[in-house]
């Protein structure tokens, strides 16, 4: 063999055995190029597995073999061969253990490779690969064997990497889960913006607080769920805040709202938390609906100045009754030292009404006092609705359309008759004067048995009871405005002339209503009208 061929044969295995990092591959594509450039058919790879008892031998294991026919073993066979197999390069060596009979192991040539195991080439015809052939190869196997320990190294170091990767896949997608399951079981409406304000994610809550589904949100800027009046100073806080993002709750000290799909406008509360997302700026916004907070915090502070006036009435009602007493007597005896008097009996007459008119404001107060007993019974509220309908009727003129829906259920309740009557009383008349100068001079009430499902229980924590009785009393007056709705329920408020209501009517209502642990809410749109809704808890016989 010339040596501008020798040369080309070490130069050809040598790029295989630098352009390969793993063992399989390397393996083959040698073998394929040394039974190329030798003309041998079959190339077995033999790797070293261990040595026996005996050092004369060593135990070798097919891994690879290229060629061959049914007479050969097979891959994963495993044999030993004496030691010379691993020092020096043989040709046609005794293969009779590895395969009696074969014709292809009458002309054969073992390559050693190092302490890695081996190459063994096979051919039908004679084949005498000249010396210095064998020669060459030597330091051309110890390269190989080199090559097939680095790969082996690649490989397991591979293997750690793609273990250490899988279980740091594993771990971020078990975070994730946490962090999805957290997501989507948040009652709040939570979702992902970027620096532009555009929507990314958002939970299952964001479609119950703003109306909106995922998919019509997703995309969208966060501006479409801020009130078009406050959309413009909305985008500058935006701007401000990610020049320097940090976790924080917006317009501490100050009331925000929000608007959902259908155009309502409803306070929140607004929670914003930067993260950063490789290197892209997020933003976590956690919106939680305050209606429900505010109506109780309207409902405790109402309680509170119920409280408060019945401490108060509770200090000086007896003296001030003593005081009414007095000047109803004396009423009295002036009216029989004057009687030929008609001028001044009626006068003395209209002192006498004044003393009545200020003991019944002061048997109102006491309703409210913790000093009072509430006397309660069984009472058939449909029967007593009905009732107090026809003993009301009359102060309801014929010119008002007044239309009335009572369920023919028997709703029994735990109550108070005259209470409850005096609470029917004061709703009607507000609904009577509330109509008198409207364009559509008309009033509704309905009485219908309820269930307190889940809807109305995260509406209102106070429907404690399975079942209720809801009276709905509305009228079509001019409406009342919302920051004259919110004081509605104070004691001595009155939006009446002066001479025209104390301002207790309502107050008494809700303190009534408190008392027989039931709930009574206040619903109107200016223009249109006014709805009042009583519920009380229906006794389980």
């Amino acid at each position: 063999m010339k040596q501008e061929h020798i040369l080309s044969v070490l130069y050809d295995l040598t790029i295989v055995i630098g352009g390969e990092n793993k063992v399989e591959p390397l393996v083959s594509k040698f073998i394929q190029k040394l039974m190329f450039h030798t003309g041998y058919s079959v190339g077995i790879y033999f790797s070293l597995q261990s040595s026996d008892k005996e050092p004369e031998q060593q135990t070798y294991r097919i891994t690879s073999m290229i060629g061959g026919n049914a007479s050969l073993p097979k891959i994963g066979y495993v044999i030993s061969f004496p030691a010379e197999f691993a020092q020096r390069v043989l040709v046609n060596p005794d293969l009779s253990d590895f395969c009696a009979g074969c014709s292809l192991t009458r002309n054969s040539i073992w390559l050693p490779a190092a302490h890695e195991g081996g190459v063994l080439l096979l051919a039908p015809e004679v084949l005498t690969p000249e010396m210095p052939v064998t020669q060459m190869f030597y330091p051309v196997m110890r390269n190989f064997a080199k090559a097939i320990r680095l790969c082996r190294i690649n490989e397991d170091h591979l293997a750690e990497l793609k273990n250490e990767v899988q279980q740091a896949t594993e771990t971020i997608r078990a975070e994730k889960n946490k962090f999805l399951q957290l997501l989507l079981s948040m009652p709040d409406a939570v979702y992902i913006t970027d620096n532009r304000g555009i929507i990314e994610i958002a939970n299952p809550g964001t479609e119950d607080v703003f109306g909106y589904t995922i998919d019509e949100i997703l995309g969208h800027s966060v501006e479409e769920l801020v009130p078009e009046n406050n959309r413009a100073g909305h985008a500058a806080q935006v701007e401000n805040y990610l020049r320097s993002p940090v976790s924080r709750t917006m317009a501490e000290g100050r009331r925000l709202s929000a608007r959902k799909k259908n155009g309502e406008i409803f306070p929140v509360s607004i929670s914003l938390n930067p993260v950063m997302v490789g290197t892209e700026q997020k933003v976590i916004v956690s919106v939680r609906d305050m209606t429900e907070y505010e109506n109780l915090m309207r409902q405790f502070q109402q309680a509170q100045k119920m409280e408060a006036l019945g401490t108060l009435i509770g200090g000086f009602a007896h003296d001030f009754n003593n005081l009414l007493t007095s000047i109803t007597a004396n009423t009295f005896f002036a009216k029989e030292l004057v009687s030929d008097n008609k001028k001044a009996v009626e006068l003395i007459d209209s002192i006498e009404q004044r003393g009545f008119d200020a003991a019944e404001m002061i048997r109102q107060l006491l309703a409210f006092s913790r000093n009072e007993e509430i006397k309660m019974k069984e009472v058939q509220l449909t029967a007593l609705v009905r009732e107090s309908l026809k003993l009301h009727s009359t102060a309801i003129p014929s010119f008002i359309e007044f239309n009335t829906e009572i369920t023919n259920d028997d709703l029994c309740i735990n109550g108070n008759p005259i209470q409850l009557q005096q609470v029917l009383l004061n709703l009607l008349n507000n609904a009577r004067d509330a109509v008198l100068d409207a364009a559509k001079k008309e009033i509704r009430l309905t009485l219908q048995p309820i269930e307190a499902n889940a809807n109305l229980r995260k509406h209102n924590p106070k429907f404690t009871f399975p079942h209720y009785a809801c009276i709905t009393l509305t009228d079509s007056g001019h409406g009342i405005a919302e920051h004259v709705l919110q004081k509605i329920f104070d004691p001595f408020f009155t939006t009446k002339p002066v001479g025209k209501g104390t301002g207790l009517g309502l107050a008494m209502a809700f303190g009534t209503i408190e008392s027989h642990q039931g709930v009574i809410e206040v619903g109107s749109v200016v223009g249109k009208g006014t709805t009042f809704k009583i519920y009380l808890p229906i006794s389980q016989r």
